[in-house]
């Protein structure tokens, strides 16, 4: 894994990037003009998060209740650790993944309940993002930072020498960082299509001469 970070200088400026100020958020959604487009999470994302959130969550209760039989059918009075059959070590170490599959499904469900309800809108000045009955303006002159994270992945299909020959696929991934501190995250998974915000954005920045991050990770 290579991680390469550029902290020092923005891609929008030639200063370097010190400490932020931080200063109130003025900017109600109704001074960014009228909408342009809006924007929600694709269905494909929201069901295959559903699913795979359901599928950690039923192999951790199977997992678990395999754990507990043994015990049960045992009457409790197990071996501390054999090569063969059940175990304190093994039924301990069963129960823990399956609290750990249980916990992940959980996590997944959760991200995917926030998906449901985004729903970012363009404007001319600027955009919003509602969420949850709550809604947050990123005016374009509010906006202090945005940090862009690539990911730059090779085929896992080759090992060794070879490897750095495939061909590499990029992920982008965005926060952007608001005067009073807010931030707003999105990516891929956010929008269908992620230019679809980060265009306008990377164009009112460069207009505006604020700091653009880019950190590259290439897997």
């Amino acid at each position: 894994m290579q991680l390469n970070i550029d902290t020092s200088r923005s891609r929008h400026s030639n200063q370097p990037v010190g400490p932020l100020k931080v200063a109130p958020s003025v900017r109600t959604v109704e001074s960014l003009g009228p909408p342009i487009s809006q924007h929600r999470p694709s269905a494909a994302n929201k069901i295959a998060g559903i699913v795979l959130s359901l599928l950690m969550i039923g192999g951790g209760l199977a997992l678990g209740g395999f754990a507990i039989r043994g015990i049960v059918e045992s009457g409790g009075n197990l071996p501390l650790q054999v090569q063969q059959g059940h175990s304190w070590f093994s039924v301990g170490l069963m129960l823990l993944l399956a609290l750990v599959l249980i916990g992940l499904g959980v996590f997944f469900l959760v991200m995917v309940r926030k998906l449901f309800s985004l729903t970012i809108v363009l404007c001319p000045e600027g955009f919003y993002c509602q969420q949850h009955g709550a809604t947050k303006a990123f005016a374009w002159d509010e906006i202090s930072l945005v940090e862009e994270h690539v990911l730059h992945e090779q085929l896992p299909i080759v090992k060794g020498a070879a490897k750095a020959l495939m061909p590499t696929v990029a992920s982008r991934s965005y926060t952007v960082r608001r005067c009073d501190g807010q931030t707003f995250d999105f990516d891929g998974n956010t929008l269908p299509r992620v230019e679809a915000l980060a265009v306008p954005l990377s164009a009112a920045m460069r207009k505006r001469n604020v700091p653009w991050q880019v950190t590259e990770q290439t897997q």
